[in-house]
């Protein structure tokens, strides 16, 4: 568990995952490949009922513990006048914004390492239309197999090539039913502050090996075939709402599963090679293997 901290607190996971996001109806299920492009904000709205989809990355977190600092905001607006933009901030000493720079659409989570642990959420707030309601909010993932885990029974979790691993095994999510986050005016731009009070109760995507040694039964986490795929974090209302609902998604990496990671690589990592400044090469977990789903 020591060498465990050290390898935390010496070696940054460049997680530069550009989140790709698909929210969509049940039967859209069946062409998993639809819609699969580069960047944040590819959604087939097939029964029309989203108005936007809005996402949020920090820059910094606040000495109160709640407030996050906006480094890049997208918005997707649907309807009649479709439109797609990014918004970066920019903030001087004082954590004022001074400039607001709108750019083509690269979103990415922010990069994990240990001093960094407390702004690399990732908030998504999903707009309805006026009217319309939805049955359920799903996680549904593609991957076959922990990082490191395949079919054969020599696999163990290590891996050689580090440049494009799953995402789904690192992940964990949430939706809010209750303790909103709070999107606060800053130097009149409504999109720079979040308030989260609190976060929401998270799930992930299962990958549970169990066993039976000595007549007594085991169970591991992290470790081999997906067990549970599909994850149902939110139902929704039971009648349709008066007002446009919103939905608020939280995204974090799971540290319990990075912890497995790691300990399955603790003699792999010395062959992940180098980069910048002799630090030792940092897992890119960029293999976008994981849809949202909005059931109507």
């Amino acid at each position: 568990m020591k060498k465990l901290k050290i390898i935390f607190n010496l070696i940054t996971l460049a997680l530069t995952t550009g989140l790709l996001v698909m929210i969509t109806l049940a039967w859209y299920a069946v062409n998993k490949t639809a819609n699969v492009t580069a960047g944040a904000g590819s959604i087939a709205d097939l029964d029309k009922i989203i108005d936007k989809v809005e996402y949020y990355n920090f820059e910094s977190l606040a000495n109160d513990g709640h407030t996050y600092r906006v480094k890049n905001y997208v918005l997707t607006q649907f309807g009649e006048y479709p439109e797609q933009y990014q918004i970066d901030f920019t903030y001087n000493d004082q954590k004022v914004v001074t400039n607001e720079e709108t750019t083509g659409i690269n979103f990415h989570m922010n990069p994990y390492d240990y001093l960094s642990k407390d702004i690399t959420k990732y908030l998504i707030k999903i707009t309805l239309l006026s009217g319309k309601s939805y049955s359920s909010l799903q996680f549904r993932s593609t991957a076959g197999y922990f990082i490191g885990f395949n079919a054969s029974n020599n696999s163990d979790g290590s891996v050689i090539n580090v440049d494009s691993l799953s995402m789904s095994s690192v992940i964990k999510f949430g939706c809010y039913s209750s303790n909103y986050p709070t999107i606060q005016a800053n130097n009149g731009h409504d999109n720079a502050t979040v308030v989260l009070s609190a976060e929401p109760t998270y799930s992930h995507f299962e990958y549970t090996y169990e066993y039976t040694q000595g007549g007594i039964d085991y169970s591991t986490e992290y470790y081999g075939a997906i067990t549970a795929p599909t994850k149902v974090i939110s139902t929704g209302p039971a009648g349709t709402p008066a007002n446009p609902l919103e939905l608020y998604i939280l995204i974090d990496y799971n540290l319990d599963a990075l912890n497995a990671f790691y300990s399955y690589n603790l003699a792999t990592s010395n062959d992940w090679g180098t980069e910048g400044h002799g630090t030792n090469r940092a897992p890119q977990f960029i293999t976008k293997d994981f849809t949202i789903f909005i059931l109507g």
